[in-house]
């Protein structure tokens, strides 16, 4: 497969705010989930999920990425995360975001939708720990709560699952 020309890849400011996005859009999600913890068969998870989203002051690391003097501190380590691969990365965070939406707001069973949710904060954390390079100390407390809310998210899918919802 031939690689795309330069000047197709997005600059690394937009792929920073491209990411700052998705980590917009995962506040607004944690909202909606926690507000309604019955709805989305979260009980007793949902205080938990509460607690480790203000650990990780998700704010903080939006602000950080959106600062233009973040890719400066990107340094040697930015191929993780800007230029080509930076634009692979926030493509599939997009795939998977629309099929949240599809889920959400197009119908399908409440185990889709928390499986879709499940799958697109496991694919959070895993590029999470690329915005370690430009965003220290926030980013860490950022993938743990990711994977905290995956694996809460899987739990609510099996109990919908269960419910036959």
């Amino acid at each position: 497969m031939q690689a795309r020309p330069e000047n197709l890849i997005p600059s690394d400011a937009e792929i920073l705010r491209r990411f700052a996005e998705h980590l917009d859009f995962t506040v607004r999600l944690h909202q909606t989930i926690t507000e309604a913890p019955g709805e989305y068969y979260l009980g007793e998870d949902a205080d938990d999920l509460v607690r480790i989203f203000n650990a990780a002051d998700l704010q903080k690391l939006i602000e950080r990425l959106m600062d233009p003097k973040t890719n400066e501190r990107a340094g040697y380590k930015k191929e993780a995360l800007l230029g080509a691969p930076g634009e692979a990365k926030t493509t599939m965070l997009g795939r998977l975001r629309d099929k949240v939406m599809s889920f959400m707001f197009g119908g399908g069973r409440k185990s889709q939708l928390l499986s879709s949710l499940s799958e697109y904060t496991e694919y959070l954390a895993t590029v999470s720990d690329s915005l370690e390079v430009v965003a220290r100390p926030y980013a860490k407390p950022v993938t743990e709560f990711y994977g905290f809310m995956k694996m809460l998210l899987a739990r609510a899918a099996d109990r919908a699952s269960a419910h036959g919802d």
